[in-house]
């Protein structure tokens, strides 16, 4: 029998990472709700489906909706309405510094605490315990949910800044986003002179790539459900240029992959796994030939 946790989560918005998250917490003992504005989403999870954003319960809510949109649209239809008087609100996608800064100010008013901190796994991982987070905001809302987190695998906190937070993650992901396209045109040039895929994996374990070349390869050519979809990598990859263009960063390799992924997502692969991008470019898929 599983011992029930203190801590009570609402989990708002349950596509593949929020159903991971619900699935995880509900089965170390939380006590779960949750909220979709697809109430077909809500079937078959362990978790007590609320009929409003107003009615969010427990000490914290996850917030794992898709985008910058979806997350106003949270702001405008409830969420600001309900009672979030010492509730910690977790951040828990991929969005700008700008929108998580505006949501900040805006929670923090109703007297929450706000934490932005995305997930860098999947939902394999984050169902299983193994996740990572990357967390900034309110020092004291991480001291209250430091045991969510550690329920979920582990977690980094940068500091009280929530742009911080966010900037990270999408420069982690234009980092793994570019890396797959590029690893496709190595494959592909080596598999041009003969070296097939097989041969080139053998050479990356024996470098610095032997983990992730091994590991996204391998997914180029195996994996066919999505766990992070070319739809979703082309908006991460348009938010990290965005981004770097209010710094003035050069954006030349961000740049090149968001148009890339944006090509991929305009003839139809969209739903297609993130490596698929590296496939497109090594042409390792007959379909792509």
């Amino acid at each position: 029998m599983k011992m029930m946790k203190d801590m009570d989560v609402s989990v708002v918005g349950t596509g593949r990472m929020g159903s991971a998250l619900v699935k995880r917490l509900s089965s170390v003992g939380y006590r779960v709700y949750a909220w979709n504005r697809s109430v077909e989403r809500l079937r078959g999870l362990p978790a007590e489906a609320l009929k409003s954003l107003k009615d969010v319960k427990g000490d914290a809510v996850a917030i794992l909706v898709s985008d910058d949109p979806a997350v106003e649209f949270l702001m405008e239809n409830g969420l600001l309405d309900a009672d979030l008087t010492g509730k910690t609100i977790l951040l828990m996608g991929t969005y700008t510094p700008w929108c998580v800064a505006g949501v900040y100010r805006r929670l923090r008013e109703r007297g929450s605490y706000v934490l932005c901190s995305p997930i860098l796994s999947n939902p394999t991982t984050l169902e299983a315990g193994k996740a990572y987070c990357i967390v900034g905001g309110d020092a004291e809302g991480y001291e209250r949910v430091k045991e969510l987190y550690s329920s979920v695998g582990s977690s980094t906190y940068l500091g009280d800044s929530v742009e911080e937070a966010a900037a990270a993650k999408l420069a982690f992901n234009g980092l793994l986003l570019s890396f797959a396209a590029l690893l496709g045109e190595a494959t592909g040039l080596a598999r041009s002179y003969g070296v097939g895929p097989d041969k080139f994996t053998a050479i990356l374990e024996n470098t610095m790539f032997k983990e992730l070349g091994k590991r996204l390869i391998t997914k180029m050519t195996t994996v066919k459900e999505a766990t992070f979809t070319l739809e979703l990598a082309k908006k991460d990859l348009t938010y990290a240029v965005q981004a770097a263009e209010q710094t003035n960063t050069p954006t030349q390799i961000l740049s090149a992959s968001k148009t890339l992924y944006e090509l991929l997502t305009r003839i139809g692969m969209g739903g297609e796994d993130y490596s698929k991008a590296g496939a497109y470019e090594s042409r390792l898929i007959d379909r792509y030939d």
